[in-house]
């Protein structure tokens, strides 16, 4: 009976962090299991590098715009919720790795300005609504510029032949227009 079941593949486990405070109250960042090796391992992969540093630096640079959020959120909540959108667009490399943080701190900004949009009466302070809408629009474009330049740094190139000008002689012959090579037999051509 149980050689019947089937297996179900164990999840991967996402790159997360636990966020404590100190006496201060500035936060303490920590892992969720004993194995620092695995998880900078595992870190090092959801950023796109081989650089531990690089993968502590921009988890720093993380908390530190998170931080003073005013948020209902717990600051490790929102800084894991960071991780997942760095992790899930797989960067490459470390250029990449700092586009998916903007993307992700960007996305964060958005969303709170769009919030505080939403909160403000156009008839007791127009010019806060002006402002509010102006930059969520502005953060809005950021995202998608981001997007853009991300997907475009994934295609592969296309190269392009222009021809600026053509001389023919007289009884000479041109082709005009598209030109491409023969058809694969195999896909249906001819």
């Amino acid at each position: 009976m149980r050689a019947a079941k089937k297996q179900i593949a164990a999840e991967p486990v996402p790159t997360e962090l636990r966020v404590g405070r100190d006496q201060w109250q500035h936060p303490i960042v920590g892992l969720p299991h004993t194995d620092t090796e695995g998880w900078y391992a595992q870190a090092k992969i959801a950023f796109g590098t081989i650089s531990a540093p690089f993968v502590e630096a921009e988890i720093e640079r993380l908390l530190n715009a998170l931080r003073w959020r005013k948020s209902t959120l717990s600051l490790e909540t929102e800084l894991n919720a960071a991780l997942a959108v760095i992790e899930g667009l797989k960067p490459q490399n470390e250029v990449e790795a700092m586009m998916a943080v903007q993307m992700a701190l960007t996305h964060v900004a958005t969303v709170e300005m769009l919030s505080r949009f939403g909160r403000l009466d156009p008839l007791v302070s127009p010019e806060a609504c002006h402002a509010a809408g102006i930059t969520a629009s502005k953060l809005l474009r950021a995202f998608a510029g981001h997007v853009d330049v991300l997907t475009r740094s994934r295609r592969p190139a296309v190269q392009v032949v222009r021809v600026e000008r053509i001389n023919l002689e007289p009884g000479a012959q041109a082709l005009v227009g598209a030109i491409t090579g023969p058809r694969d037999r195999k896909k249906g051509g001819g």
